[in-house]
């Protein structure tokens, strides 16, 4: 199986997930506030893959050292990830009027 194909049905499972998971959630939101949330969550997902894939390689070309090139693939994904997750919650928030993203329960 291709990376990437393996990449989308994980993608696509976990969407599914989410989805059953907080139905009652997703109740609350009309189909237009739905279709823009997943719109929106498959574009920064994707902009962050091209992201890290096109800045991974420029890196990797760059330095030599494996030890070096893995940490620093650590590092960029690591904040392309926080940045994705931030950016995903704000446009959330405003498509959804507030209602997403779900904060968790605290003890």
């Amino acid at each position: 199986m291709n990376r990437v194909v393996l990449i989308a049905v994980v993608l696509i499972v976990y969407m599914v997930y989410i989805t059953i998971k907080h139905k009652e959630t997703v109740k609350k939101l009309s189909f237009p506030q739905q279709l823009g949330v997943a719109i929106s969550f498959l574009g920064v997902v994707g902009i962050g893959c091209y992201i890290l894939f096109n800045s991974v390689r420029y890196f990797d070309a760059a330095v030599s050292n494996d030890i070096f090139s893995m940490i620093i693939q650590f590092i960029i994904a690591l904040v392309v990830l926080v940045v994705s997750v931030l950016t995903f919650s704000a446009i959330a928030y405003k498509i959804t009027s507030g209602i997403l993203p779900i904060q968790r329960k605290r003890k």
